[in-house]
């Protein structure tokens, strides 16, 4: 349905003893983080370039960049590859194609009161300045690509997200997309707060490949999702990983086998990737282990270490858990065994 020239088929790196659908802390012991202010500013620039007016594309493009100096210049040069010698006539082919004006509408269908999903950022950002009280807070701009990206960082200054990444896992267009059902699956509005927070995490920590081996990888997924635990406390785990709530289940009540699985393989210090990376990206399931499992469980394992260390080690701090950047000494020290 969609022509190459604008579709192309690209994700952020994606992605428990508790149930299903529950969330890492109870209420109560939640911090009180009433008191923090925070200031989320959150700009439409897919509404800024969707409404520009084409009968005077250049000024209008010209007024856009004031708006958005830095993201302008990402999202036109860097994810859509528009040259600046042919950039008028680019935009307009873009806002005025049919299935892409389609996509565009049906964002804004479903995000017209975009003020529920940046009351549940604040909140997040909230617990972030709680666990980070001197760091600061980027500016959120939600844009639509096509399916290009779902999201990305301009350092610690602007947070995008991709609002066509969430219209629902039903949405009628999306198996035109090339995308496979077990990755559309999380393509809903109410993974768009999570989806967030973990491109926020990517930028804070981005993972250093020094260390290769499964253990350190899986570890460092950990932390990703143990972060995730902080700042979307109420969020429940299914959506951090996500899974659907039956994967997490499936998970949850066969932890000892996977854990087995990996020591039978001898997979822990493995170093060559190769051997091990399909355990660490989403897919329809685990290979070796039964159909009913989901992908992504070598994340989910390293995630269930470093809650495991942090409830052995409550005195660590966030930052310093993020210190420690040898697997097997977080897995040691965490004393985890299912």
């Amino acid at each position: 349905m969609f022509t190459d020239k604008y579709i192309k088929y690209f994700l952020i790196g994606c992605c428990l003893s508790f149930s299903a659908c529950q969330s890492f802390e109870s209420a109560s012991n939640l911090p009180d983080v009433s008191e923090i202010e925070v200031n989320i500013a959150v700009k439409r620039f897919d509404k800024d370039l969707f409404e520009l007016d084409t009968t005077k594309i250049g000024t209008s493009l010209e007024n856009l960049v004031q708006k958005y100096p830095d993201f302008y210049t990402f999202f036109t040069q860097t994810l859509m590859e528009w040259s600046d010698s042919s950039i008028n006539q680019e935009v307009k082919e873009f806002i005025s194609h049919p299935d892409i004006r389609t996509i565009y509408d049906d964002s804004q269908s479903t995000f017209a009161d975009f003020e529920t999903y940046q009351q549940k950022l604040v909140t997040a950002f909230k617990y972030f300045k709680y666990h980070f009280p001197t760091a600061s807070v980027p500016e959120i701009v939600t844009y639509v690509s096509a399916f290009r990206q779902m999201g990305f960082t301009l350092g610690e200054k602007v947070l995008g997200i991709g609002l066509d990444f969430h219209l629902g896992k039903d949405y009628a267009l999306y198996p035109t997309t090339g995308y496979p059902q077990y990755l559309i699956n999380s393509f809903e509005a109410d993974y768009l707060t999570s989806h967030t927070m973990k491109v926020w995490g990517q930028q804070l920590y981005p993972e250093s490949l020094k260390e290769s081996r499964f253990i350190d990888r899986i570890v460092y997924k950990g932390k990703l999702l143990y972060f995730l635990d902080l700042v979307l406390p109420e969020v429940a785990d299914y959506a951090k990983m996500d899974y659907t709530a039956d994967q997490l289940a499936w998970c949850n009540n066969n932890e000892r086998q996977i854990w087995s699985f990996f020591i039978e393989k001898k997979m822990l210090y493995e170093s060559e990737s190769r051997k091990y990376q399909e355990y660490l990206n989403p897919g329809p399931t685990s290979s070796g282990m039964p159909k009913k499992s989901p992908g992504n469980i070598g994340s989910w394992l390293g995630w269930q270490i470093v809650r495991k260390y942090m409830k052995m080690h409550p005195e660590t701090s966030i930052q310093e858990l993020w210190g420690i950047n040898n697997g097997q000494e977080v897995l040691q020290k965490s004393k985890y065994k299912p």
